[in-house]
Parts: C-alpha cells; structure tokens; sequence
C-alpha cells in the first residue's frame, strides 16, 4: 500500500510533509543541553575524587625508631590495600626526616620557629601516603586509622578529618545544585522533544485518517512513524554526543589540569545514555501522538 504524502520527493512536498529538519535540530539540541549537563557533572564527581585523594594522610614515627625499623613501617605501609597507586602501580608514598620538615619550617615560620627549636629538633620522622578517595567516610576512616596505628613503631596518624569534612560538605552542596539543575535540564529536554515529535505529528494527522480510511491497520500505521522517531533520536543522539565529544576536548585543551582525570569511561557511558533518551523519548512520543489521532474524533482534528 502506497501513500503519496510518505513517498513524495522532498523537493515536491508541501504543506502537510513532515518537518525532517526541524524535529532533527529540536532532538539535537535537547540531548546536547542533557549531554552538557552530564560532562559538567562527571566533572565535579572526577574532581571530589581527585580533591580527596591528594589529601596526604600523615604518620608519624616513634623518635626511637631506627633505620630497619623505619624500613619495616614502609614495606607495611606500601602493603595496605586503600593505599593509592600510581598508574604505574607504584604507591603513592613519601617519608620525610625530621631535619627536612625542621628545615621546611624554618624557611616558612623564620625566627619564630627557630626559637622554637632551641636545643633538641622535636619533629618527628613521618610518612605522607595518598588513600584512594572511596575510603574517605568516617567509620573507614577510623578503621585505617587503627590500623595503621597498631604497626610498631608509629606513634599518631592524621587523616585531616576536618579538611576531608569541608571538602566532602562543599562538594556535596554543588552536587545537589548540579542535581536540581539536572532534573530540570532533563524534564525540559522531554518536553522539547515530545513537543517537537507531536508538533510534527499534528501535521501527519490527516494522512493518518486517510490510512485508517483504507483500511489499514493501527500497527500498519504507527509502523513507519515509530521507524521514523527511532532513526531521528539515534540521529540525534549521535551528533548532540558528537558535539559533547567536542567540546570535552575544547575545555581539555582550556583547561589541561583535566587531563589528569579518569573520566573517558564516564563519557562513553553518558555517550550511551544520550542515545537511549534520544530514542525512548522520541519513539514514546511518537507512539502517543500517532495512536491519539487514531482515535480522535473526525471533527476534532480540524
């Protein structure tokens, strides 16, 4: 069963032809904006990690503790399973003597510290070790913290609690405003697209009466504008992640410390969840459109 109205040539359709074009660019734009939003929140979440894990957890030695024994507190240190490694796989690890962090102190505090020091350096030798940022919350954080306590011959551990605690309060915070705005970009996007599909749709409402006219059955007739809300949300989808690949170069090459983030599985990821959105809400709105002038009345179609 042909129909004209489907199978006429672009250049001789006129009014009633579906706008191809315009529903493209509409379902492009929404998942770009959706797609936007999703790198800007991958983002942040890359970020608190990487903020949390270059918080250098401090241990500090015994001051009878000799040079085997100190060796012995590494090699158990670098045993831990939350201790953060390189991608090199070496750990993220560093000890530094007490006449350095005496040293270090003097160049920082001047006079004041060197009154400090009269007679005896009482600084500590210490360990400064990364862990991995999924370890940071407080019953872990006590648990490592006994842990590391009970090697022989560490005297005091300090995690830095309260800075982990403002970091962890402040990222929280742009993630819920990331999440309200994201909440909102997404229900705009639905709209934007079913809007558009049906918009499109009321233009095909006569056509789909004259199909029911002839016989043709409700699936014969959602059929080919299902095919078509299916082809231009994997068409839009593309090209709004296309864009969104883009522009997570630009703001790479904008702003270079982000290429030290662990983030391209994520975008891949966000990469499939923008086809997915492009293809249910364009199919779903199709879907309802098309089986809503099914049954509409004659009279209110007009």
């Amino acid at each position: 069963m042909q129909f004209p109205s489907i199978n006429r040539p672009f250049s001789k359709k006129r009014i009633g032809s579906y706008p191809y074009i315009g529903v493209l660019v509409n379902v492009t734009l929404a998942l770009f904006i959706t797609g936007l939003l999703g790198l800007i929140m991958i983002y942040t979440y890359q970020f608190s990690i990487r903020a949390k894990e270059n918080v250098e957890v401090e241990i500090y030695l015994r001051r009878d503790v000799n040079e085997n024994q100190r060796l012995s507190i590494q090699k158990k240190l670098t045993q831990l399973d939350f201790l953060l490694k390189n991608k090199d796989g070496k750990p993220r690890i560093r000890f530094m003597a007490s006449e350095e962090a005496a040293e270090m102190m003097r160049q920082e505090a001047g006079v004041e510290f060197e009154e400090f020091l009269v007679g005896e350096n009482r600084l500590p030798d210490a360990y400064y070790i990364n862990v991995e940022a999924a370890y940071y919350q407080k019953d872990k954080m006590a648990l490592l913290k006994t842990q590391i306590e009970n090697i022989e011959g560490v005297y005091e551990v300090d995690f830095k609690n309260k800075y982990i605690e403002e970091i962890t309060k402040n990222l929280q915070t742009i993630g819920y405003v990331f999440s309200a705005f994201a909440f909102i970009f997404f229900a705009a996007a639905i709209i934007l697209i079913d809007s558009g599909v049906r918009l499109a749709l009321f233009s095909q409402r006569f056509l789909i009466r004259s199909m029911q006219l002839v016989g043709a059955t409700p699936f014969f007739i959602k059929k080919p504008f299902l095919r078509r809300a299916f082809i231009h949300g994997i068409i839009g989808g593309i090209i709004a992640y296309i864009l969104v690949l883009i522009l997570a170069k630009g703001f790479a090459i904008w702003i270079p410390e982000l290429n030290a983030f662990d983030y391209m599985g994520s975008v891949l990821g966000l990469g499939l969840v923008i086809l997915i959105l492009g293809v249910g809400i364009n199919t779903i709105s199709a879907y309802i459109a098309v089986s809503k002038y099914l049954y509409m009345r004659l009279d209110d179609l007009y």
